[in-house]
């Protein structure tokens, strides 16, 4: 009895075909989802400008950039001791989505200095004045 080098009978197949696909892909000129980290360009990270853009557009996608921005960034600030530019933010995890956006774009547009700075920056700034953290 043959034994196959992949440990979950059927699997090697799978992995072929995945791989193979990216193969294909790639050499077809269809970019791949990790291209641009090696692209020619410096990496770019989105502006407060940029995120109150998204935020105050009536498009649906635009929307859909603007809350899931600032959940990931609410996301992140909600573990203990979680910082973002040496910002922390005490959430208390009964926020709802259109709370949290609506108070960093309130003070996106109160503070229009802070467009200027790095999106996660601003939205960590927004979010300590919401949710600040008792004095240690």
């Amino acid at each position: 009895m043959r034994r196959s080098a992949c440990p979950v009978p059927g699997r090697k197949g799978l992995v072929h075909a995945v791989l193979g696909g990216f193969l294909l892909a790639a050499s077809s000129g269809f970019a791949l989802a990790a291209e641009p980290l090696f692209s020619h360009e410096n990496p770019r990270f989105r502006s407060g400008a940029e995120l109150m853009a998204d935020c105050a557009s009536e498009a649906p996608a635009a929307q859909g950039r603007c809350n899931g921005y600032i959940m990931a960034i609410a996301d992140v600030l909600g573990g203990a001791g979680a910082q973002v530019d040496g910002v922390q933010v005490c959430l208390r995890g009964d926020e709802g989505l259109a709370e949290l956006v609506a108070e960093v774009r309130a003070h996106l547009q109160a503070n229009p200095a802070r467009q200027a700075i790095k999106g996660d920056g601003a939205v960590a700034y927004a979010l300590s004045l919401y949710r600040p953290c008792p004095p240690s």
